[in-house]
């Protein structure tokens, strides 16, 4: 049934407390084509994922690393020794606890600058550039 109703333009919401029950949503845009080609190996599976897949994850790709570009660009102003006082209070009061810093001020561990949803690039450069 999910299938069918995906395939008609719906999205299928399940009701946690109700695993037979779901809601459907309409107006939402899905992708129509996603995998080019699907090739099965000895021991594994190679997907080969359309242009629109490919674009999607990219352009999410792009808006986290503004994400992590924008976080640093505040920490790094924040951290500069030629921001005035009163543009240093301003930027702290901006900071949220454990997501810019932890502890009383520790600006060094908060979560905003590192890749959330694409994990690996945080030991790559990536951002340097």
């Amino acid at each position: 049934m999910k299938f069918n109703a995906i395939e008609e333009g719906h999205l299928p919401l399940p009701v946690m407390a109700n695993r037979k029950q779901n809601y459907l949503m309409t107006g939402i845009p899905t992708l129509k084509d996603t995998v080019d080609d699907i090739k099965f190996k000895k021991n594994s599976l190679e997907v080969k994922w359309s242009k629109e897949v490919l674009n999607l994850f990219y352009n999410y790709f792009l808006d986290e690393k503004e994400r992590v570009l924008a976080a640093h660009r505040l920490r790094d102003e924040y951290n500069s020794p030629e921001t005035s006082k009163e543009r240093k209070a301003t930027i702290k009061e901006t900071f949220i606890k454990n997501y810019h810093y932890t502890g009383d001020l520790d600006l060094s561990k908060g979560g905003a600058y590192k890749f959330i949803h694409f994990k690996a690039f945080n030991s790559y450069k990536i951002l340097k550039t």
